[in-house]
């Protein structure tokens, strides 16, 4: 909680998910040399037990609107000695907003401005995943993170305006939320379907295991 009210108050926004990026490579390497499943007779060690995978998120939350739905990318570690599971995950919306709007010059009228409509954001969550192996086909799953959302304000057109039927406007304002979900994974040989419930709504993904 600490973490979280020091990003808030830096404004961090994450813009780029460099950093994000950056965490992931470091995660890979340490959970690569971290494996230590050896088998004193095989040639060779056995490679890590590592997933990769895509999910969607429906996105119902009304006060801070993120229009349609998100998707999201993770990659896992699974350690079926010590059962646990840890990993990263990114999410962004899919149909994320533009600047569309006119934005009038200094002293200029604005009359080509629609009439405010709503105000929605872009999405963007980083979050850190970790749970339990109840059995080698069955995980609990937990995400916490930052949620970093970009403001725009939505316009409709005027009865007499010919350009697009909706614009946006970036407002320049990010809000920053804690994020959390909880869901539960199910293994069927290499591939690994997940179901989860955020504080946006439902959702469901599925992985791929890297290891036999």
């Amino acid at each position: 909680m600490k973490l979280f009210i020091f990003l808030k108050k830096k404004k961090l926004t994450f813009s780029t998910p460099s950093y994000f990026l950056f965490l992931t490579l470091i995660f890979l390497s340490t959970m690569c040399i971290a494996q230590q499943n050896r088998d004193p007779f095989a040639r060779s060690v056995r490679p890590p037990d590592i997933g990769i995978g895509i999910s969607y998120n429906h996105n119902n939350l009304v006060k801070y609107k993120v229009p349609g739905g998100s998707i999201s990318a993770n990659v896992t570690y699974y350690n079926f000695d010590k059962h646990f599971i840890i990993g990263l995950d990114y999410t962004t919306n899919i149909n994320k907003r533009n600047k569309t709007i006119y934005v009038p010059r200094i002293g200029e009228p604005n009359t080509r401005r629609g009439i405010f409509s709503k105000i929605i954001y872009n999405q963007s969550i980083y979050t850190f995943r970790g749970g339990w192996i109840f059995s080698d086909n069955f995980f609990l799953v937990m995400g916490m993170g930052l949620e970093s959302l970009k403001q725009f304000h939505q316009y409709r057109n005027r009865p007499n305006q010919t350009e697009e039927s909706v614009q946006h406007l970036v407002t320049g304002k990010v809000i920053n939320l804690f994020y959390h979900k909880t869901g539960v994974m199910f293994k069927v040989k290499k591939i690994i379907f997940e179901a989860f419930y955020s504080q946006r709504s439902l959702g469901f993904g599925i992985n791929y295991f890297l290891n036999e």
